[in-house]
């Protein structure tokens, strides 16, 4: 059943203080992991991880002093996408599954519609900004466990479809049984003008204001795009609501359509039991990526005192640690230098680099250990037979199995249904219904792709 407004926003607030214990995790997560890109630093969104003003442009990696991490997160998204989605090709076969029979309708015509479907479907997705999305999705998942992106129509573009990725920071989740997402409740804000372009068939739209159109500060107006499954009609629901701004206003539903198959996906990197929220690879790294970052700074300190030294001089006080300077080219009064008390000494400093040495390369493997960066040994060094480096390349791709499963079932899979789906429903796809018979009332059947009648094949 379709739920009242006010009933939608109270799962909506649900669903976001179910995720805020999550939000510091997430928060550094991206701090060491993708230097310069924060979004938990909103001040109001996120107030527990935020400062207290975040001015534009300002410098949000002067903390990092080791890049080990953010390299080998951005190496294994770019891995993982080179080898699922590739850019221009065909990451898929459509081919007739175990039941696959002819019933009514001829056998060969059938297996020329598979095919059709096929081509149809990625010639779409290929026209689409699908390989930009995806990226932008395995991206945040690899960060912060959980990528997802909405599937939809494009709305005054050439083409017919359009994925939004859409990062952690703007959706939270409802969770279904068997840890399935249920509900998706995105927070935007949008101005005015651009209300008519995301959702061209909605009313109830605020207006520009004189002020607004005679060139003044557009106004941005807080809106919850709901999307939730209703068990009862085998539908999901999709309302666009705009919450009220008065304390007891109530909130007008602007948008709203009905769809068969899910027009998000959602990509969990590692799902642990009763969670809908993902853990990354990011998170497991994070202990080391800390460790690694303040090795180097603490080496880059001592290089910096090792480089211009700290000094004694002689003074006839008393020596006060409390205003002793102790930083490069420091200068500390003491009563005496030693038996030949020269008048300026250079201070023996204490310490061990070698030692730091060692800890630092330990921790960037373990970093690139649990990054799954274990492919191909480094350039440098000794030279690898060709025995090593197959067994390298066998090691990683077992590593990536199981977070690899999990793409092609939460994401390429879904992702094929629903381009089916919106391709007969706009009808662009008229070999479907040699596949698939209409559901009632004419609505276009969604393909299943579940190995069964049809199935898919990645490549």
């Amino acid at each position: 059943m379709r739920l009242d407004p006010a009933a939608v926003l109270q799962r909506s607030d649900l669903a976001w203080r179910a995720k805020r214990p999550y939000y510091s995790l997430f928060h550094q997560c991206w701090r060491y992991a993708a230097p310069g890109i924060d979004p938990y630093r909103n001040t109001q969104s996120f107030p527990e991880t935020a400062p207290a003003s975040v001015p534009d442009g300002s410098a949000r990696h002067d903390h990092l002093f080791d890049s080990t991490l953010a390299y080998a997160s951005d190496k294994l998204a770019n891995l993982m996408m080179s080898e699922l989605f590739p850019a221009g090709r065909d990451w898929g076969q459509f081919e007739e599954g175990v039941f696959f029979a002819p019933g009514e309708q001829d056998e060969q015509r059938r297996r020329q519609a598979v095919k059709m479907t096929q081509d149809r479907c990625f010639a779409q997705i290929h026209a689409s900004n699908f390989v930009l999305a995806t990226g932008s999705m395995i991206r945040d998942g690899v960060y912060t466990g959980t990528g997802c992106m909405k599937i939809g129509v494009a709305a005054g573009a050439d083409t017919l479809l359009e994925f939004d990725a859409v990062n952690q920071s703007q959706v939270a989740f409802e969770r279904g049984p068997r840890e399935a997402v249920w509900g998706y409740y995105r927070k935007m804000y949008v101005k005015a003008p651009e209300f008519r372009v995301l959702w061209p068939e909605g009313s109830g739209f605020p207006s520009e204001t004189k002020e607004e159109r005679e060139g003044g500060d557009l106004k941005q107006w807080e809106v919850v795009e709901a999307t939730y499954y209703d068990p009862e009609a085998a539908l999901w629901r999709y309302e666009v609501l705009l919450p009220g701004e008065g304390k007891g206003s109530k909130p007008d539903k602007v948008f709203e359509r009905e769809y068969v198959v899910s027009p998000w996906v959602s990509w969990r990197y590692w799902l642990a039991p009763n969670e809908v929220q993902g853990r990354s690879p990011v998170m497991a790294a994070l202990p080391d990526g800390r460790t690694a970052n303040k090795l180097i700074e603490v080496r880059l300190r001592s290089g910096s005192l090792r480089t211009a030294g700290i000094y004694t001089f002689k003074a006839n006080e008393v020596f006060n640690p409390a205003t002793a300077i102790f930083e490069s080219g420091a200068f500390l009064p003491v009563g005496s230098n030693d038996s030949q008390n020269p008048t300026i000494r250079a201070l023996e400093l204490a310490g061990d680099p070698q030692m730091g040495e060692l800890q630092l390369e330990d921790t960037r493997a373990s970093i690139r250990r649990t990054l799954l960066d274990v492919a191909l040994p480094e350039p440098t060094g000794a030279v690898r037979s060709a025995t090593e480096i197959i067994a390298r390349q066998r090691q990683a791709q077992q590593l990536l199995g199981q977070p690899f499963v999990r793409l092609i079932e939460e994401v390429g899979r879904p992702v094929l249904r629903a381009v089916a789906y919106l391709l007969s429903e706009a009808e662009q796809l008229p070999e479907l219904a040699a596949v698939q018979p209409p559901r009632e009332a004419g609505r276009p059947a969604p393909l299943m792709l579940n190995g069964l009648d049809v199935a898919v094949k990645f490549t």
